[in-house]
């Protein structure tokens, strides 16, 4: 109800909004009111529904005409209401902690509350240290289309606290919703998939992330069975040995200390060229190999040698990778063994190795009286990142090099001019996931400054897009 100090001219309704910044006419009152007898006061009925601003909201009062057809002053500083319809419309929003992600659920508005959903943006903070809360920061890559969202991107002992906000179909988000918070529960060791059971499911995740392929979810601190900090062949190896003796170690709380396998060598070996031949001399049984060669090395594996063991071979930046690791009891007894033989006489050769005995431990390898390099699994993200681009400038030839967090269904790129022409599109890309480069070629192209736009689409139509800048001189 707006009173006036005077009768006014009920053929001119009042123009009534309110909002919590200036001009205050965020939210118009469209509805329509009716006068007193009197012509002294306006009332109009007015829902306040989802999509209104919440906190303060001054009320703004303009456009009345008394009968001597002068308009009224705008009022705008006297009067407020406290708002909080995307808080009370939250009022089901819930975070569920998993061993890999916290999953968030929350009630979708009914049309009454808000007709015009596009879609939902989620947002995260943590605490400081001095008791302030960091900056509301959006954690979907993609407009959320569902009412539940799973983040993974999550660390252990961290209280996480979300929001979320609509947005509608104007492209306006609403305010944000009430917090919730959150933190991991505590993996068991060996538990890599996060589904609270030591399984053969796990060594295939071990696997999955060896090979660069980012399986989600995915515990590191549980898949890294002998905090060493890298992710490799000792840690499959320890994890068969957990599936294969179970109740070693179980689930925890958050900050509760996990029995992690020993990262200390406990035996050594030998590993040595005999002509083509590789062999290998151990001190103890062994459980798994990963050995990596330089770019083109081709060999054949000695299967004698390596029955009931499983067989991987890919390839990790400049390297040829072979890894062997078996699932049952086999292994590579103590002694001589020969492990392959390589298919040319060329300089290719061993460049990193890693030993697993039998129990999951390092095995101290000497070669070429030299101690060599560990492997370390590829880094692995959520999104797609353009690691480099080579030469730059360039005379139109360059190296693009690309991380693809997950297998594409479609990957191109496309170069633009300034003018926002595109003058290139390519889409002869291997679209798996993990680090790739591809040469390209814009030799045909003016000289000048560029943007180049690589463009993926995983099979849930989702969309990757990094961007770059190039210069043709």
């Amino acid at each position: 109800q707006v009173y006036f100090n005077r009768e006014m001219d009920t053929l001119v309704p009042p123009q009534i909004s309110y909002g919590p910044r200036e001009p205050f006419n965020q939210t118009i009152i469209k509805e329509n009111g009716f006068w007193s007898i009197d012509g002294k006061v306006y009332t109009v009925i007015h829902d306040v529904k989802l999509g209104a601003y919440d906190g303060i909201n001054k009320i703004r009062v303009a456009e009345a005409r008394d009968l001597n057809y002068m308009k009224i002053l705008v009022e705008d500083t006297r009067f407020n209401m406290l708002v909080q319809s995307a808080g009370s419309a939250s009022a089901g929003f819930m975070a569920t902690p998993g061993l890999g992600e916290i999953a968030l659920e929350w009630a979708q508005p009914s049309e009454a509350d808000l007709e015009d959903v596009l879609g939902y943006n989620m947002y995260r903070y943590t605490a400081n240290t001095d008791g302030t809360f960091t900056d509301p920061v959006k954690i979907n890559t993609s407009l959320i289309t569902d009412v539940a969202y799973n983040d993974y991107n999550v660390v252990r002992d961290t209280q996480y606290y979300y929001q979320y906000k609509i947005l509608r179909t104007s492209f306006e988000e609403t305010d944000f919703s009430n917090a919730v918070s959150s933190q991991l529960l505590t993996a068991a060791l060996g538990d890599s998939n996060g589904d609270s059971a030591v399984s053969v499911l796990d060594v295939v995740n071990t696997v999955d992330y060896i090979l660069g392929n980012n399986p989600v979810p995915f515990i590191d601190y549980a898949t890294d069975v002998n905090a060493d900090a890298a992710v490799n062949v000792l840690d499959v190896v320890g994890i068969v040995s957990l599936i294969l003796n179970p109740g070693i170690n179980s689930l925890r709380l958050n900050g509760e200390a996990i029995n992690y396998f020993s990262n200390e060598a406990t035996s050594k070996a030998v590993v040595y060229w005999e002509n083509n031949d590789l062999y290998l001399e151990n001190e103890k049984p062994i459980g798994g190999l990963q050995l990596a060669f330089d770019t083109g090395f081709t060999h054949t594996l000695n299967q004698g040698a390596f029955s009931g063991f499983e067989t991987i071979t890919y390839k990790q930046g400049q390297d040829e990778v072979l890894m062997l690791f078996s699932l049952s009891e086999a292994e590579l007894p103590k002694g001589k063994h020969k492990l392959l033989t390589r298919n040319s006489e060329s300089e290719l050769d061993l460049t990193k190795a890693v030993i697993a005995a039998k129990d999951g431990t390092p095995v101290a390898l000497e070669y070429k009286e030299a101690t060599l390099e560990p492997i370390i699994s590829p880094e692995q993200e959520d999104g797609m990142r353009i690691v480099s681009y080579a030469p730059n400038p360039t005379n139109g030839v360059f190296t693009l090099s690309y991380y693809l967090p997950e297998q594409m269904h479609h990957l191109t790129l496309s170069v633009y001019d300034l003018t926002g022409s595109r003058v290139h599109y390519d889409d002869d890309f291997t679209p798996t996931s993990g680090y790739a480069e591809k040469e390209i070629n814009l030799s045909t192209i003016s000289k000048g400054v560029y943007v180049g736009v690589l463009q993926g689409k995983n099979n849930t139509a989702r969309n990757f897009i990094q961007s770059f800048k190039i210069v043709i001189q």
